[in-house]
Parts: C-alpha cells; structure tokens; sequence
C-alpha cells in the first residue's frame, strides 16, 4: 500500500520525519485558521495521510479532522479522487490505519497553488514569531476574498451533428421523469425548461433549454428546440478567489472553461445535445467584485437609493460601487470591477502592488536577459555574415574570374569563325564578279568582231603593187 499510495501522490510519505512533525504541530497549535487549513493541507497532500492518521497526528477528533477536511473542499484547495477511491475498490485495498477499512482519496484541487504558496511563506518564517502586519479593507482582520460574478453563457449548437445538433425530441412525461420542466410563461412562440442543476467544482450551475410552444385550445404544442443557443449555463452564486489568483485572469478563464467543457459533455450525454464552441460575445462578461469598509462611501450610496440616482456609483474606469450583499448598514460597500487586476488592488493593494513590482522586476530582468542574448546573437550573427560575405566574394569573384577566361576564349573562337565567314563570302562575291565581268568581256570581245566581220564583208579587195593573198601561194 506505501508503494501505491507513493505512485499515486508523489510526495506522499507516510511516515514523518521529525522535523516535519514539528513544524505541522507549532502551525496547529500557533496558527490561525489559513495556518491550521495549511496544516491539514500539508497532511493530506504531502504526507498522504487519511483522515484517521490525522486525527492521531494532531491529536484531536474525528469530528474536527472532517470539518477542516470539509474546509479545505469548500474552498477547492482539495477535490476528492473519486476515480482512484473506486480503483481501491476493486483492488479491494484499504489504508493502514483505516479504521472503517474504507478511506477517501484526494488531490490539489483548482486553488492548491495558493496553498502552496501559503506553505511556503509558512515554512520560510519559521522561528519567527511575531505576527506580520497585513492590510485589509475589512474590519476584524478579515482577508476580503474577491468574488467572480455573472458567470452566464448561451450554448451554440453544432448544426453538422445528430439532429442538426439538437436534443432528442422528448415529450413532456419523458421531460418530466428526466426533472426537465417548463417555467415561465411563452414568449413569442418560445418556452423556457429548466433542467436540473449541476454540481462543478466551482459551483452550482442553473441549466435552461428554449424550446417551440404553440398555443392552442387543446393546450400547448411543444414543437422543435430553438436553432441558435437553445441551453443557457448560469451560475447563480459567486466563484470566490484571493487577490493572488485573480491577478492571473487568464487562469481563471481557464478554469470555467474546463468547467463549461465538462458541462457541455454532460448535457450531450444525458440529452443528445452536439454543442459548437461557445462565444464570449454571445455571453455576459464576468464580473470581479469584493467587499470594503468605506463608511464615507456607504453613506454616499445610502444617500443616492434614497434620492432615485443610479444604484452604481461609478469609481473609476471599469471601478463602480454599489449595496450588493445587503451590508451598508455594517458600513460595507461592494465594489464591482471588470479586471481582476481591478478587483485585487481594491482587494489588497499591497500585495497587488508587490507582485507587480516582482513582475516588472522580472520583466526587467528578463529584458536584460533577452538583450545580452540579443548582443550575443547579434555579434555572432555579424561575424557569421561577415564570413559568409568574404566567402561569397571571393566565391562570385572565382566565378567572374572564370567566366571572363570561358568568355574570352569563346570570343576569340566566334572571331576566328566570323573572318573565316567573311573571307569565305568575300572569296565567293569575288568569284562571282570575276565570272560575271569576263562574260560581260567575252560578250563585248564577241560582238566587236561580229562588228568587224560584218564591215569586212561588204568591201572589195584591192591589192597593191606587189602584195599577194594566201590564195596566191596554193599549189598547182
């Protein structure tokens, strides 16, 4: 069971050591409530304890083990480990030292970190016994804790699912065996159905379905779901956080979103809906508010309800105050804010202002860091273009080198080529002028002698004393 119980929770270790015992007794005895909460805390998630060997390390009953168990749970700093506990089941397993033989698993729950956090500042005071002064706008010491409001969404259907992504078409008995039952009065051809609520771990949620109603004078038609955002999610109560938390809002965004994921997988399971991504647009906004003691400012909203004004007084950008929680008369307003940045300085500026100064401090440090990595990247970078420039020039001037000796060689072979063309034609035009003016001779030559011969015919021949013809020399 120690090797199982260690598999399961990490640190788990069932058998203390003596200084670890020691710090858990002084927290339980000194401490106050938050220090007795880390305490059993501490117990539960680092020592993996059950609530039996609790009682006995504290020495206390088990009536007051459960209640500060039940603490912890209220206030999501544990969850229970259902699926673990039926896995124990089975195994047929049970906890040394379980008296019952059954015990109850559990595991940080959504506010563990803020635990943590309280276990850390506790352990690093050890020793020192002085209270630390905290500033709190509540009277008593109260820590105000901030509360996250007007959690409502409307459901988008996903058209390409099941039945065009909408319910089974129940009829009012099966709705009514189901817990789903009208409320309201019809609204212009549409009804309201509650169904029933839904426990999360941030609380109790009111579902809603809009559905089709004809009027008749039979009774009321039930006809098909609505098309765009037929399930509507409210959460009629408050999420509470710390000042600490609600300065991380995305974290908190992130919790109802696996909150309304979890939801929607539920309602498509019991009634057949195929939910598309929900909007925010679509949706109210959350709300941060926290209560303060201002008696000046009470007055001042006890004076406005009086006089017919506006029930929010605004404060500031995003900042209004009203009489929410019904405390004016304690002299406690209820500030709602749009941030939880907002809410947290109005919650505890103190320790609003010290975590944004370690986030600047930490955003400085990490620009300072960014900026020597910068340098260095930047230096090496430059020395690395620097290479790559001497090497790319001396590579491009290569290349020219070698493309200037391929071109001059090529250019001396296409002269070569183009005197031997022209000395070719130019030998070839000659050719053909010498032809063509020795014909034009031998045709001159021809017909000056044609000429000749032609004046030659037409005269007699006269000797002269003395002269002789060829005839003459013919012999006889």
């Amino acid at each position: 069971m120690n090797q199982l119980a260690s598999a399961t929770f990490p640190e788990a270790k069932l058998q203390m050591t003596s200084d670890t015992a020691t710090m858990i007794a002084t927290w339980w005895a000194t401490g106050k409530t938050l220090t007795k909460k880390a305490a059993v805390y501490y117990l539960i998630i680092h020592e993996g304890q059950i609530a039996a060997s609790i009682t006995r390390t504290l020495d206390i009953n088990k009536s007051t083990t459960s209640r500060w168990i039940k603490k912890l749970i209220d206030e999501q700093y544990i969850v229970q480990s259902n699926n673990f506990i039926e896995h124990q089941k089975e195994m047929e397993q049970v906890r040394k030292g379980s008296v019952s033989l059954r015990f109850k698993a559990y595991k940080p729950g959504p506010r563990s970190i803020e635990m943590e956090n309280n276990i850390t500042k506790l352990r690093a005071n050890m020793g020192v016994h002085r209270e630390q002064a905290v500033w709190t706008p509540l009277p008593g010491g109260v820590m105000p804790v901030i509360d996250i409001h007007r959690l409502d969404w409307n459901l988008p259907i996903d058209k390409n699912g099941a039945r065009g992504g909408k319910a089974h078409q129940f009829d009012i008995q099966q709705l009514e065996r189901m817990g789903v039952r009208p409320s309201g009065r019809v609204v212009r051809g549409w009804q309201s159905f509650t169904a029933p609520e839904i426990e999360t771990e941030v609380g109790t949620w009111k579902v809603h379905f809009k559905r089709k109603v004809k009027e008749t004078d039979q009774g009321l038609e039930y006809g098909d779901w609505c098309d765009g955002h037929p399930v509507r999610l409210t959460m009629p109560g408050r999420m509470p956080v710390t000042a600490e938390e609600a300065m991380d809002e995305d974290s908190i965004k992130q919790r109802v979103a696996k909150v309304l994921w979890d939801l929607m997988g539920q309602l498509s399971k019991e009634y057949g809906w195929t939910f598309g991504f929900p909007k925010q647009k679509n949706s109210q906004e959350m709300e941060f508010g926290v209560s303060r003691y201002d008696p000046e400012l009470a007055k001042e909203i006890i004076r406005r309800r009086k006089s017919g004004e506006p029930r929010m007084l605004p404060m500031a950008d995003g900042i209004t105050a009203d009489g929410s929680h019904d405390l004016l008369k304690d002299n406690i307003v209820h500030l709602d804010a749009k941030t939880g940045k907002q809410a947290a300085m109005q919650a505890n500026p103190v320790m609003t202002l010290d975590s944004l100064m370690k986030v600047v401090e930490g955003v400085g440090e990490n620009v300072g860091q960014l900026a020597s990595e910068q340098i260095e990247i930047i230096e090496e970078n430059a020395v690395n273009t620097t290479t790559r420039i001497a090497d790319n020039m001396q590579t491009e001037l290569l290349n020219l080198i070698e493309r200037m000796n391929n071109t001059y060689e090529q250019m001396i072979v296409r002269e070569e080529e183009r005197r031997l063309r022209e000395e070719e034609r130019r030998n070839i035009l000659w050719n053909e002028t010498f032809e063509a003016d020795r014909a034009a001779f031998t045709e001159r030559m021809g017909r000056a002698i044609t000429r000749f011969e032609q004046s030659l015919r037409g005269r007699g021949i006269s000797l002269e004393d003395g002269q002789m013809i060829l005839t003459d020399f013919e012999q006889p």
